[in-house]
């Protein structure tokens, strides 16, 4: 069915006859693979958020306290 001009994921076309075993794998790879993506993703994005943090509070320590990093 092709509703507001995107196609049906071809992935989930045999679902509707698939048993339980095979419908549990699915949704078993589908999980695994989600997980990657938020590792490769989310993951490397907060420790350079992390890092531009650190640099900023240390600079505001120079400027306030005289003290180093």
């Amino acid at each position: 069915m092709n509703l507001f001009g995107a196609n049906a994921n071809p992935a989930t076309n045999g679902l509707a006859q698939a048993g339980v075993l095979e419908i549990i794998a699915f949704y078993v790879g589908t999980g695994i693979q989600l997980l990657g993506e938020e590792v490769f993703t989310i993951l490397p994005f907060l420790a350079i958020m992390y890092l531009f943090y650190k640099k900023a509070k240390c600079r505001v320590n120079l400027w306030s306290f005289g003290h180093g990093c």
